[in-house]
């Protein structure tokens, strides 16, 4: 406690005289850390004998006793709902609300989020300064904030007691949703290095809630936009039995003939054929190739012949595998699509492993020729690192 409180108020330490006024705090708290943490961050605010009286009569509401007969969950209990009472109205509804985070957030995405709600003006950095300021906040590396997990239990409680849990889990979809929109000239999703994929990894936690809550609601658009983005990262990311369970609920979703559901079955292709073997497989790439006949789309067919590419190499057919890369490529480049990365990477990496390192390195240039033609700048660097390990085994 006098750690915490130091931090809160340097310009002024407990003095030994009120010690025991200390102790006193700590004992009603039962010495539970984060309430002593919660507590202490209100030495901002007013002196110890306030903040031990401010307890004291929370505590005597919750337990209709003495405050020394309190258990940890009333203690903690009180703590927050006393924390909770310290804040202004707009600054209790940020905290109710940001509790349907999972794993945090940053300043941009509770602004995003604020923003759905109706009674968004005012900022919300200085909200949430409070809030970091209250302890009930953390900030955590990464420009990022957290709720610990009894914290934000409790705001759930509260935003259900204020009726605002659809609204706020929503909102929270729709932020997701956006931030990770892939564009339309994207068919296979976000390519190497890109903006999504560096961000995932922090945000994992908050778009499985957002999925989970579409799924449970009956949301199908965000369903199927979210849903398709979360499967294309998750694949990338290594992610494959939990990509291929949403790719089983994405193909369920809304019309046949659409993006979402192209998208879906050509990720699905190399779930399957790892997770289920190649003939299992086959019956998603034959699905893909109607989907591109049903968008009449000439970009989706030659992905779809990707597909067989791919499926070929796993089945040690590296013959025409190569061959069928070279024919998508050479028509995703016909068509100005920058999905010919795709087909670049794959061939380059089949050719590696081979052992045909001129062809593989003719292909290394073509992959970073098309990084810097469409601007994808992971590419380049893929292209580099292809080149260094067919320097080291040539």
């Amino acid at each position: 406690f006098l750690d915490r409180a130091r931090a809160a108020r340097p310009s002024r330490e407990v003095a030994a005289g009120e010690e025991p006024l200390a102790s006193v705090l700590c004992r009603r708290l039962a010495g539970l850390p984060l309430a002593i943490e919660l507590a202490a961050a209100r030495l901002r605010m007013m002196s110890l004998a306030q903040l031990v009286e401010g307890l004291d009569d929370q505590l005597e509401l919750l337990t209709d006793g003495p405050s020394h007969s309190v258990g940890h969950h009333r203690a903690m209990r009180a703590t927050m709902d006393w924390s909770y009472e310290q804040l202004d109205p707009p600054e209790r509804s940020l905290f109710r609300r940001l509790a349907v985070f999972r794993g945090g957030f940053t300043l941009e995405t509770a602004e995003r989020f604020h923003r759905t709600f109706p009674d968004s003006e005012g900022a919300v950095f200085q909200r949430l300064a409070h809030l970091v300021d209250a302890s009930m906040v953390e900030p955590i590396p990464g420009d990022r904030f957290l709720m610990l997990e009894p914290v934000r239990e409790y705001g759930l409680h509260l935003l259900g007691e204020h009726g605002e849990v659809e609204p706020a889990r929503r909102g929270h979809a729709a932020v997701f949703t956006e931030l990770f929109r892939i564009p339309d000239r994207e068919l296979y999703g976000p390519p190497p290095g890109s903006p999504s994929e560096r961000r995932f990894p922090s945000e994992h936690n908050n778009v499985r809630a957002a999925l989970n809550w579409a799924a449970e609601s009956g949301d199908a658009a965000t369903l199927a936009e979210l849903g398709t983005s979360a499967v294309c990262l998750l694949t990338s990311l290594g992610f494959l039995e939990e990509a291929d369970d949403w790719c089983s609920r994405l193909l369920t979703v809304g019309d046949e003939a659409k993006p979402h559901r192209a998208r879906a079955l050509a990720r699905r292709v190399l779930l399957t054929a790892v997770l289920r073997g190649c003939e299992a497989a086959e019956t998603d790439r034959l699905a893909l190739v109607d989907i591109a006949e049903a968008l009449d789309d000439d970009r989706w067919r030659a992905l779809a012949i990707e597909r067989r590419a791919l499926l070929a190499l796993l089945r040690d057919d590296f013959g025409t595998a190569s061959e069928l890369w070279d024919r998508a490529t050479a028509e995703l480049l016909r068509l100005g699509s920058q999905e010919a990365w795709l087909c670049l990477s794959n061939h380059m990496e089949a050719l590696f492993q081979a052992g045909h390192y001129d062809r593989a390195e003719a292909v290394a240039d073509q992959l970073a020729e098309v990084g810097e033609r469409f601007g994808i700048s992971g590419l380049p660097a893929q292209a580099l690192e292809g080149r260094s390990f067919i320097a080291v085994y040539r």
